[in-house]
């Protein structure tokens, strides 16, 4: 699990293709659920624990994932195996139940922690190398062809935003610079992504958490680092006779501006901001399409795994005639991905899930559990990202987002006497 975590938030889309031999066809994610749940549940059974926890996160999301489990039969008889590639949004669930488990055994939940503190470290690192050596990692770091390190801008930015806050609660806890430095750096690199906006929009949310509960200094912190980083890049840039439109700050302040754009009324001056209102169009015409037939077709149950969510909005969107063959299945956003795939069912369990588990941030963020805050932010940053973009249906958003999602109840449970950790049991 350590490994897969690290591979997914550093190595991202190029560590998600890795397979470890041709003869067997697992890819990482499918690999660490296999083991993990046969593992864990070998060990279980030997130590007469259960690895689910009857409460009300536990049953929302199981509720959840047996619903759409169900249904996963009569799909595959309709779609064959595409229906079992789009019902991963739903499997990559149970490593819900795993990560719990292990944070409720100090060796592993040690590991793990580890694992999130070192990937989180490492990948500002890796997204520099990157940025100053394109292609560096994929002609030099690779296993049987496949590249190892091969990133997705969205995704990193999200990982990148979670890595800052992730630094930013060990500051809290240790009062250490050494994570002010590393917070600071994560936040900086976040402005020469691609496509940051969906990261920004969970930044802020997260923010608000922190900010929930008077933790202001964090604002304060955030604005500082922008401020340095404008201060600094800016001069150079125009020194270097870039015009301001055309500088890296400009860019930033219209991808922000087209977050609150959705008619398109904006001037865009920047050439790689310019894009984000095709974006805007892009999502805004194809949840429209999904949600139209959804509720012509199946309200309630939705129109199954394997259903083709993109047919129709290829057609509203002008893009039949497109030469390359569009491939993406998901709608870029959970909840429409559960709408279209589940009907109101579905969606309906799934936010039953979402607003359990908030209640259980909340209950963290109250008592000013910076180490349980550290998992809540990972989750609140993933989960808003998710609304926007290809994160719980992909592997390298959703094994980190379900992992530290368990970490988080269980830490926030134990923090209340809920549920002791494994290591407390009395076995006599």
């Amino acid at each position: 699990m350590a490994v897969v975590i690290f591979g997914y938030i550093v190595g991202n889309r190029g560590f998600a293709q890795f397979l470890f031999s041709p003869r067997v066809p697992l890819l990482p994610a499918e690999a660490a659920l296999l083991f993990c749940t046969v593992g864990l549940g070998i060990r279980a059974t030997i130590s007469k624990t259960s690895i689910i926890v009857f409460d009300a996160v536990n049953l929302s999301i199981l509720l959840w994932a047996v619903y759409a489990t169900l249904r996963l039969p009569l799909d595959l008889n309709t779609y064959g195996i595409m229906a079992l590639r789009d019902y991963a949004l739903v499997y990559y669930s149970v490593f819900f139940f795993l990560g719990q488990y292990l944070c409720r055994d100090p060796s592993s939940a040690r590991l793990i922690d580890l694992a999130f503190t070192v990937s989180f470290l490492v990948l500002p690192i890796v997204v520099i190398i990157d940025k100053i050596s394109p292609g560096f990692f994929a002609q030099n770091l690779k296993w049987d062809g496949t590249p190892l390190i091969y990133h997705k801008s969205d995704l990193i930015s999200a990982s990148l935003i979670c890595g800052s806050f992730w630094s930013w609660s060990r500051f809290e806890r240790s009062k250490r610079r050494f994570w002010l430095f590393s917070s600071a750096v994560s936040l900086l690199l976040v402005g020469i992504e691609e496509s940051p906006r969906a990261a920004l929009v969970a930044a802020a949310v997260a923010t608000i958490a922190w900010a929930s509960v008077r933790r202001f200094r964090l604002i304060g912190f955030q604005i500082a680092v922008v401020a340095v980083g404008i201060a600094v890049s800016l001069p150079l840039e125009i020194i270097s006779g870039t015009q301001l439109a055309e500088s890296k700050s400009y860019e930033m302040f219209e991808r922000v501006v087209s977050l609150v754009d959705w008619s398109g009324s904006h001037a865009y001056q920047n050439a790689e901001s310019a894009n984000t209102i095709d974006n805007n169009q892009f999502r805004r015409v194809w949840w429209n399409a999904v949600v139209a037939e959804t509720v012509a077709g199946n309200p309630v149950f939705g129109l199954g795994f394997g259903y083709d969510l993109a047919a129709r909005f290829l057609a509203d969107y002008n893009w039949l005639s497109v030469e390359e063959e569009f491939t993406t299945r998901s709608p870029h956003s959970v909840i429409v991905t559960n709408f279209g795939r589940l009907g109101g069912l579905g969606l309906g369990l799934f936010l039953l899930g979402a607003a359990m588990a908030a209640r259980s941030g909340i209950r963290a963020f109250r008592i000013t559990d910076f180490e349980a805050m550290a998992w809540w932010s990972v989750v609140i940053i993933l989960g808003v990202s998710a609304c926007f973009g290809v994160v719980l249906e992909a592997p390298m958003g959703a094994v980190v987002f379900w992992v530290a999602l368990g970490f988080a109840h269980q830490k926030t449970s134990a923090a209340k006497g809920a549920m002791p950790e494994l290591g407390a049991r009395d076995d006599s």
